[in-house]
């Protein structure tokens, strides 16, 4: 039985309304919007891969002029849902990988937040993690309807095609921005003139 896969996304015309401004280097980001007083967050990573934070040493931190908090899974604002672990941040002491954010220290200013940033102290418990691939793992199964990438369900259905050109997907958004078609590399200003 063959089948064939209709594209629903790669290749599309999109309208920005921002895009001829952000690839001519006009465009307002957030951070270029005026804001009174603002405060500036540093993330606070792990630095093992696998296990759970058994104590937070803050308070040479919170002591720093400047500096307006220190947010960490036990007195971090919860929403109110936490279904999907992408926005579950700071609802736990579990360390799922090395990097992952476990807190943030908030300041008047960047580089306030950074300097306490590094005054805080994690106590962990590494758990044993095991990243080997072999055939007979107890964890290994076939994903469901593999086939078509998961198109009609299946665990793939939200998965993405791999593989897709960086530089043609670029070459196209500036193409949809400014009406110049580049078709070779490297992309710079001056094919856009």
């Amino acid at each position: 039985m063959s089948r064939t896969m209709t594209n629903r996304v790669v290749g599309r015309p999109l309208d920005r309304v921002d895009g001829p401004e952000k690839v001519r280097g006009t465009a307002r980001y957030a951070y270029e919007q005026p804001v009174d007083a603002p405060a500036y967050l540093f993330a606070l990573q792990a630095t093992i891969a696998s296990g759970r934070i058994t104590g937070i040493v803050a308070s040479a931190a919170i002591a720093e002029p400047g500096v307006l908090a220190v947010l960490i899974h036990e007195n971090a604002p919860k929403l109110a849902w936490a279904d999907d672990p992408e926005i579950a941040v700071l609802y736990s002491d579990a360390l799922g990988f090395r990097g992952q954010i476990v807190g943030g220290v908030i300041a008047e200013t960047s580089e306030i937040a950074r300097d306490a940033a590094s005054l805080v102290r994690f106590d962990d418990e590494p758990r044993a993690f095991d990243v080997g691939l072999r055939a007979h793992h107890e964890d290994l199964h076939k994903p469901v309807n593999t086939a078509f990438f998961g198109a009609g369900g299946g665990e793939l259905l939200n998965g993405e095609i791999c593989c897709v050109g960086t530089a043609a997907a670029i070459a196209n958004a500036v193409h949809h921005a400014t009406g110049v078609r580049i078709r070779d590399l490297p992309i710079a200003l001056d094919k856009l003139l």
